[in-house]
């Protein structure tokens, strides 16, 4: 039911768990003596936005809403998509210049009240930087201009279901339809591997993300909250 996140807590320097709800009632109890017996700093949980009395059990027992977190879906069908030569499979030599436009870009991090900024801005750097070496989501592509790398986006396959770990554009090249391309790429490239189902996670309160994978014809599949409770 709880557990110790053990890369979290050694990337944010606190003992940080997880909570897994399974069943709508939750032995405070037994959390609280993990809490105790594990030195945990941070618990987080995810609770399904239609659980009120889970939601108000949480509340009463001091756990904050920190943010909520919109899933997206869609079936991948056969597209009329032609092969951009700009996009490319990342490699580490990108990955400096990526950093130049990736701090700060995902600014409406669940994190954001819990750890510094500069923190944040690390953790989706290694993050970014495990997807390129395939030690985390399993494949990173670019979007190359005058061979600089602009936007990019990671993909996690899991059998028939991939999703997006990371999606960004640099800022100077927003709106253009580079998020587009990578998503149609992404596509094609996911259905030669028999991949049927596409999902997203955003934050809620990212609407112009919500806006853009309605656009590429997702729809929402589930709306849970974060919550979380610091000792």
């Amino acid at each position: 039911m709880i557990n110790k996140l053990e890369w979290d807590s050694k990337f944010f320097n606190k003992n940080i768990a997880n909570l897994d709800i399974t069943s709508l009632k939750i032995n405070f109890d037994k959390v609280e003596n993990f809490v105790k017996n594990n030195k945990i700093d941070i618990i987080q949980t995810l609770a399904p936005s239609n659980k009120i009395n889970l939601i108000n059990d949480l509340e009463n027992h001091f756990f904050k809403m920190e943010e909520s977190v919109v899933t997206f879906t869609k079936k991948i069908t056969k597209i009329n998509y032609k092969n951009d030569e700009n996009i490319k499979i990342a490699n580490i030599e990108h990955l400096d210049y990526m950093k130049k436009y990736l701090n700060g870009i995902f600014k409406e991090s669940r994190y954001k009240r819990i750890v510094s900024k500069e923190l944040i801005d690390s953790f989706y750097y290694t993050w970014l930087k495990k997807a390129i070496l395939g030690k985390f989501d399993d494949i990173c592509f670019i979007y190359e201009l005058d061979n600089l790398p602009i936007a990019f986006i990671t993909l996690k396959i899991n059998n028939k279901k991939a999703n997006i770990g990371l999606i960004a554009v640099s800022p100077n090249f927003q709106g253009k339809g580079i998020g587009y391309k990578l998503i149609q790429h992404s596509e094609r490239f996911l259905l030669q591997k028999g991949v049927e189902i596409f999902n997203v996670r955003t934050q809620g309160s990212n609407i112009l993300a919500q806006n853009f994978y309605i656009k590429n014809s997702f729809f929402i599949d589930s709306l849970k909250f974060w919550f979380y409770k610091v000792y």
